[in-house]
């Protein structure tokens, strides 16, 4: 469990960004599907004969491809592929979410500059009324 503490405290040793969130969670997904493929191989070696084997099946799994050339038959092989299929469903919904924040970032900070150059300009133009007005109260005085 120490592992995982490590890996925490290493990804929120800076500020959590989009992207350095997604690169955490694509990095665990790599370990996941690793894992998954060394541990097929370990359970239902008559399936997968060789880790090359398993990390093929894991790697399919895992993109929800499952071209179904091997598949495990017993029941802790499923339910690793049934892990894996979730892990890859949430790395591709993870993906996504990470592409639509940072989109919505760089649309806000557009919007902010251009607001703020908008108001800028409102500003400057009550500025120039203002700076009239005084030149015109000097001029009667």
């Amino acid at each position: 469990m120490e592992e995982g503490g490590k890996f925490f405290r290493f990804v929120l040793r800076k500020p959590l960004t989009p992207y350095r969130a997604g690169r955490a969670i694509a990095f665990a997904t790599f370990l996941v599907t690793v894992a998954a493929g060394v541990g097929i191989r370990l359970l239902d070696r008559s399936e997968f004969d060789n880790i090359w084997v398993g990390l093929w099946w894991a790697v399919q799994t895992v993109t929800t491809v499952g071209y179904g050339d091997v598949v495990p038959h017993d029941t802790n092989g499923r339910i690793i592929g049934a892990a894996l299929m979730l892990v890859g469903i949430a790395f591709l919904t993870v993906i996504t979410a990470m592409i639509t924040a940072t989109l919505v970032e760089v649309l806000r900070r557009r919007y902010e500059k251009a607001s703020s150059a908008h108001l800028e300009s409102k500003i400057d133009g009550v500025n120039e009324r203002l700076a009239r007005l005084e030149a015109l109260l000097k001029e009667q005085t």
